[in-house]
């Protein structure tokens, strides 16, 4: 059987020629192509994301020169933004936009690892809307515009006629020809074989196991070992040149397992001959020995230091310091008191309950970057590093009643820090000093009358919280890392412009970002671009394998509530409120059930509200028949 094969077809196909006719149709709207040079300045002012997932864009990107797959991808995935405006409405801004959609969507459908029949289902139907959308906006919207061949592709046609002249007319030269008329074709295989996806991978699964896109990665090394040769016998120099490289990392494996086994060696004799006593420290001054928690990774470094009243002084008047002391206190305080979280919304937290927190030497620490592990959709282990300048927006489950519609929030991390803190408060679940690191951030707020969905294909937008001289605002914050999911990717609403209403200060502390430059102004509205990842779409359209379940928000108890209740009553006692199940959480339960000589059983309606599935060894077999049709509904959603 003759495979769809998504590289050749879709992304250097399909979706090559589609962006080529529209950079065509912004020549035909704007003859002095001012419109195709904001094209190509909206893709310059695209900032990277991760590693290589988005990587910066070329100075003239409608032009299309030396671009690989890789690079129309990315162009794809952030196009949508950066057409946006561009043409009027009644040029058809809205159906480019929601063509572009439609492509974005089915590409990253198709190209997805790991398929349920619910994503399946949702590739057949994009399919169909990709289809109906492309046409419309072939018969209704190119019409509208006389539309020709670009510079690029008269420079190019002009070049292939001067060779075939050469050839057949010896020193003849031809003349230069005028652009001729182009439309969008659509009678191509490579465009009808688009109806084949959802059948091949219910056949031989994710694209990535029939694609030519790993073999064609191998290119890579062959084109770098090229450039060594002297371009004479090329294939004899390059064999050469790939097992010099293989010969050399088995040396130098072997000398590094050397290495290691006399460094170990060494260690066991070290051990053996003194055992130095370990100094006593004090506990204000010991390091923390306690398991980090591995959702994420914030160094321990104390190189840059920062006295808390020192700083204020500083940065008196600075909007984005107003009240800092007061939302840290409460940021601390409630993840000491294991309050969930809830936007650090403590209004019930007392100047008694703030001054019981300590800071050790009333200094933080501030660190460069933060690591963010995560699992993906398809049960991988991967991770986001946050950067200030580079990468700093994040997102975290939204505790909003509307989950359903915005289920997560926004946030542009403007500081990470560090710090030891202890509090005597009487609801913390430790009194002594403890090693917290946490994130300064600057909060999003969606867009108001603005609904997102993958029904009218429209991405998430979101924009600063507006900030006012008010002692309840919270246009500034702080985030637990552990409460942050994955870093985002946001990409300004560029038609909207700029505006100074939502921080009308120069504030560079909050407006730190390399690609915007501006240290007094902020991009009016942003749009989460939900295309960046495989990994990014299934959280926005649910049901990823490896993500975390996206349920009602957590309800607090006011603080004083019960405070004379001993913990071990606490925990005896069933709990109305939604518990966050993972491993740890499931291992303590089980070692609290051994040490109080239960036997294990829980009742139906305990079970049920901390939504972890539990069976009893007597009726496993029972269990086993219904697992098909209960079980799955029961388990718990691990991120």
């Amino acid at each position: 059987m003759l495979a769809p094969d998504l590289m050749h077809e879709l992304e250097l196909g399909v979706w090559k020629a589609l962006f080529t006719h529209l950079v065509r149709v912004l020549y035909a709207a704007a003859a002095d192509g001012s419109l195709v040079r904001e094209l190509d300045a909206r893709f310059r002012q695209i900032s990277t994301f991760g590693g290589d997932t988005i990587r910066n864009f070329s100075n003239n990107t409608s032009e299309m020169k030396k671009l690989a797959a890789r690079d129309y991808e990315d162009i794809l995935q952030c196009s949508i933004p950066a057409f946006e405006g561009l043409l009027s409405v009644e040029q058809g801004n809205n159906e480019v936009s929601k063509l572009l959609y439609r492509a974005a969507e089915f590409h990253a459908f198709a190209k997805m690892r790991l398929h349920t029949d619910e994503t399946l289902d949702h590739l057949e139907t994009t399919t169909k809307q990709f289809g109906k959308q492309i046409c419309h906006f072939r018969d209704n919207i190119c019409t509208k515009f006389n539309t020709f061949e670009l510079p690029s592709e008269v420079e190019k046609r002009n070049r292939r006629m001067a060779r075939q002249v050469r050839h057949t007319a010896g020193a003849a030269t031809s003349q230069p020809r005028s652009r001729k008329k182009k439309g969008l074709n659509l009678h191509t295989y490579k465009f009808h074989s688009l109806g084949d996806y959802v059948r091949f991978i219910r056949f031989f699964g994710g694209t990535d196991s029939f694609s030519t896109q790993p073999g064609e990665l191998a290119h890579k090394l062959v084109k770098r070992l090229y450039g060594t040769t002297n371009k004479r016998q090329i294939e004899k120099q390059i064999g050469t040149r790939v097992r010099r490289l293989e010969r050399a990392k088995l040396a130098a494996r072997r000398r590094a397992i050397q290495r290691l086994k006399s460094v170990q060696r060494r260690l066991v004799v070290h051990r053996e001959e003194s055992q130095p006593q370990q100094p006593q420290q004090t506990p204000d001054l010991q390091e923390n020995e306690e398991d980090r928690d591995p959702k994420f990774f914030v160094s321990p470094s104390r190189n840059y230091g920062m006295d808390l009243a020192q700083m204020l002084k500083e940065n008196r008047g600075n909007p984005a310091y107003e009240n800092f002391i007061r939302k840290l206190q409460d940021h601390l305080l409630g993840r000491r008191v294991n309050r969930g979280f809830d936007g650090d919304a403590h209004e019930d937290f007392t100047d008694e309950d703030r001054n019981s927190v300590r800071i050790h030497g009333n200094r933080i620490y501030e660190v460069r970057t933060c690591r963010v592990n995560y699992t993906t959709y398809d049960n991988r282990r991967n991770f986001d590093v946050i950067n200030p300048r580079t990468h700093p927006d994040v997102m975290a489950l939204s505790q909003e009643d509307d989950r359903e519609i915005r289920p997560f929030w926004y946030a542009r991390v403007i500081g990470i820090f560090h710090a030891r803190v202890m509090t005597d408060h009487a609801r913390a679940s430790s009194k002594g000093w403890e090693w917290m690191p946490f994130l300064w951030v600057r909060w999003f707020g969606a867009e108001p009358g603005y609904t997102p969905s993958f029904t009218h294909a429209r991405l998430p937008k979101i924009g600063f919280v507006q900030w006012e001289e008010e002692y309840d605002n919270y246009a500034f914050g702080f985030l637990d890392p552990g409460q942050v999911l994955r870093g985002c990717h946001l990409i300004p609403a560029f038609h909207l412009g700029h505006t100074t209403e939502l921080l009308p200060h120069d504030c560079p502390i909050a407006r730190q970002v390399k690609s915007e430059n501006s240290s007094t102004q902020d991009w009016t509205n942003y749009y989460v671009n939900i295309f960046v990842d495989r990994d990014m779409v299934m959280r926005h359209f649910g049901g990823g394998i490896g993500h975390q379940s996206q349920g009602s928000t957590v309800q607090h108890a006011p603080l004083d509530d019960d405070s004379h209740i001993p913990e071990e009553e606490h925990s005896e006692q069933p709990d109305d409120d939604p518990v966050e199940t993972d491993i740890q959480q499931i291992d303590r339960t089980l070692m609290e059930m051994d040490a109080r000589g239960d036997d294990g059983e829980i009742d139906e309606e305990s079970g049920q509200t901390d939504g972890t599935a539990v069976v009893d060894s007597e009726s496993e077999e029972e269990t086993d028949e219904d697992s098909d049709d209960e079980g799955e509904d029961e388990l718990p959603d691990l991120d």
